[in-house]
């Protein structure tokens, strides 16, 4: 893993290809197995000041990667942790798999980028957000309910609620098909090219999938959003709208990350600042999740289908026991 902190050193590690002209040169540098043909991207304001994603961020070049202290092993089937200085655990960052709901992260990344005003009132289309899965999860929205653009984000990460991630992508695009072009395109410009969405709630479809690589992209951009911070950092959110009368509507929705709906205890030492769940009989039981130590040292740790829930949390939990003192390169 390299840290992106020195542009020169990155240019001559990663071999960076600038193609295009003027003020809109394009970096490129691979990531994953070699022959991919995987490049992650973003655009520069010129040939001498290239900078890729943000600071703080890692490329993988190493499929495998184990400096726990106790170098545990994990049965999931795709693992990383990683803190603001190196890597820590790599295992399967490159694999395509499948999101779960995991996806509304990219879903929510979209709205932040493409709608202004997040205290726009929204009505709710029914037949727009209908959900056929039976045990999906979903608020039940109704026909003609109204409510803002921030309470649908809030339902959508905090709880996973489907119906609000679906009347997000109706709100932004007009159709979730529509919606998941605008996906496709500002994933790639984040550098998560080894992805594909095709819907805003990451209900499963063959063709929806993604790398746990590529979602930690995906992640460490949206915790630069301060309003992405504060919502998922709650362990329960309280919606108050209009329905389709005129009534007012009160809902509490709880999140699904059992640390901060108080089900499950932080380690001592730690803080979670949240994340985002997701699950699905394909994907099984998956996590993004962010914490600090109590000497300010932010984490992030990913997940991608362990068994169960319980199996999730437990491998979280061996992930808290084994972070080394000193994680520096």
């Amino acid at each position: 893993m390299i840290k992106l902190k020195s542009k020169i050193i990155l240019a001559a590690l990663c071999g960076i290809i600038l193609t295009g002209c003027g003020n809109n040169a394009i970096a490129y540098f691979p990531y994953g197995d070699e022959g991919t043909g995987g490049r992650a991207y973003e655009k520069v304001t010129s040939a001498s000041d290239i900078s890729l994603m943000s600071d703080g961020l890692c490329v993988i070049t190493d499929k495998n990667v184990n400096k726990l202290t106790d170098k545990p092993s994990f049965n999931a089937k795709s693992v990383i942790v990683a803190n603001e200085e190196s890597p820590i655990y790599a295992k399967n960052c490159f694999k395509k798999m499948y999101p779960a709901s995991l996806t509304k992260m990219m879903t929510a990344y979209v709205v932040f980028t493409k709608e202004s005003d997040l205290d726009r009132v929204v009505k709710i289309n029914g037949e727009a957000i209908k959900i056929t899965e039976p045990y999906a999860k979903r608020m039940r929205l109704m026909d003609g309910d109204q409510l803002t653009i921030r309470q649908l984000l809030n339902a959508a990460l905090v709880t996973s609620a489907n119906d609000a991630a679906k009347a997000l992508a109706v709100a932004v695009s007009g159709s979730e098909e529509k919606f998941a072009v605008l996906m496709n395109e500002e994933a790639k410009k984040i550098g998560a090219t080894h992805s594909r969405f095709v819907n805003s709630t990451g209900l499963h479809d063959n063709a929806h999938y993604t790398t746990l690589y590529d979602q930690y992209l995906i992640f460490h951009k949206l915790l630069e959003i301060p309003e992405f911070v504060k919502i998922i950092n709650q362990g329960s959110y309280t919606l108050e709208y209009k329905n389709v009368l005129g009534n007012k509507v009160i809902t509490k929705v709880i999140s699904t990350n059992q640390y901060l709906a108080g089900l499950l205890r932080v380690p001592d030492g730690y803080t979670v600042i949240g994340g985002k769940t997701g699950t699905t009989d394909e994907a099984g039981s998956c996590i993004l999740m962010s914490f600090k130590s109590s000497a300010d040292k932010n984490y992030i740790v990913g997940i991608l289908k362990a068994s169960d829930s319980l199996n999730l949390y437990a491998q979280l939990g061996t992930v808290f026991e084994n972070l080394p003192q000193n994680t520096s390169n």
